[in-house]
């Protein structure tokens, strides 16, 4: 009798400590509910969004980190790793870990990744800094990677998971460096890009720096090399990576317009590709009104070796941003524009901005910093049809915004 009064006693003790850490984790925002759909219900803090979408999405789910469009926009709602259905039901959220938090997406593991910035820099990405988080399905950090090398802060614009277990990120560090012949300062603050290929143990397998590569005077903006301190020279800003099908490197270089194709063994430049302001252009472009791309973000390289990128259209007459995807002929060297789709508020995305082609042909974009008149993210069909609408406070936008099939 003594024995069982005890065993139930132990039983409920048991019961109550795995409760209270349940409840535990439910209210840190740790712990997600089901795979499909996370029913816990919202906090105060959660953004409001808004959803339209058809049955012509594609399968899977969304992917993204909301944020402040300034830092004293909204206070009441807090920055989140969401993962969304297509009804707008949440499957799984949680707060960001070290907000504010950019680039929320999917290892091919199945883990997920997230950037955490913690230091703005000196502006337009010069020394920003910051860490990529890989997370566990249930929202626990189990890795941080950040740029290996003494003073090289991580930069949010690019991490690229390889099959391989490897990852593809950049840094943009400064050095001071005597621009006086270009009308520029005695000191400057010359902002560089650097792209390291990280293995699982934390080794750089691959390196590769634009100062040792580039001119700065390639720049399609040569008034920067006019900056003086505090202001940084970023005459280059590499922001996006992708891998072709050779296993070579292609960087998305916004200051040159260009995309810069590099050999992967070597860090030997094989091509350059840029719009109308490119000094080093190498291709000409068929069938694209624009002649070509500016102020470019989040190059990718599809299944069938064309490529896909957001095109901010800084440079161009309709100052209209656009998803666009050229076929790329190495030998003939040209682009043609097979598939566009331009923003259908007529926005101008300043900054950021984002594309991705789906398993059933569709592409999903993402407006990045584009005025709140329209949706943050829009997914159309291969014929330019609007099949889902995202819309997230006025006050809110998202760095990118991803779909996966889990």
């Amino acid at each position: 009798m003594f024995y069982f009064s005890m065993a139930n006693k132990h039983k409920r003790l048991l019961q109550f400590i795995i409760l209270s850490l349940i409840v535990f984790a439910v209210f840190s925002g740790v712990l997600v509910a089901a795979a499909q759909d996370d029913r816990r219900p919202l906090p105060p803090s959660f953004p409001k969004i808004t959803i339209r979408a058809t049955e012509e999405t594609a399968p899977g789910v969304l992917y993204l980190a909301n944020l402040r469009r300034t830092d004293t926009d909204d206070e009441t709602t807090r920055p989140y790793l969401i993962i969304l259905n297509n009804d707008g039901t949440p499957a799984f959220f949680r707060p960001a870990p070290m907000p504010p938090a950019y680039n929320f997406g999917r290892m091919p593991n199945g883990n997920r990744y997230v950037y955490s910035l913690l230091d703005r820099g000196l502006g337009r990405g010069a020394a920003m800094d910051g860490i990529y988080h890989i997370l566990d399905s249930q929202g626990n950090i189990i890795r941080d990677i950040t740029i290996i090398g003494e003073g090289l802060p991580t930069q949010m614009h690019a991490f690229v998971p390889l099959e391989n277990g490897n990852v593809l990120l950049t840094s943009q560090p400064t050095h001071t460096e005597d621009l006086t012949a270009f009308g520029g300062d005695a000191e400057a603050i010359v902002v560089e890009t650097i792209i390291q290929e990280i293995d699982p143990d934390d080794n750089v397998v691959f390196e590769w720096s634009s100062a040792d590569h580039v001119e700065l005077t390639e720049t399609r903006t040569p008034r920067e090399l006019m900056f003086a301190p505090p202001a940084p020279v970023a005459y280059f800003h590499g922001n996006g990576l992708a891998v072709d099908q050779n296993g070579d490197i292609i960087i998305s270089a916004r200051r040159f317009d260009e995309l810069i194709k590099i050999n992967r063994q070597t860090g030997d430049i094989i091509w350059r590709m840029g719009g109308p302001a490119s000094q080093n252009n190498e291709f000409t472009f068929i069938n694209d009104p624009r002649g070509g791309f500016s102020g470019q973000h989040h190059v990718t390289v599809l299944p069938n070796g064309n490529i896909l990128l957001f095109d901010n259209g800084d440079l161009s007459e309709e100052r209209v941003s656009r998803a666009v995807e050229y076929e790329i002929d190495e030998e003939s060297r040209t682009a043609t524009l097979v598939w566009s789709f331009e923003d259908p508020a007529g926005r101008y995305t300043g900054s950021m901005g984002s594309a991705q082609r789906l398993s059933n042909g569709n592409t999903l974009i993402g407006w990045g910093n584009a005025p709140p008149e329209g949706p943050n993210a829009i997914e159309v069909n291969s014929d330019g049809e609007i099949v889902f609408e995202l819309w997230l406070p006025p006050s809110q936008m998202t760095y990118r915004i991803y779909r996966y099939e889990e």
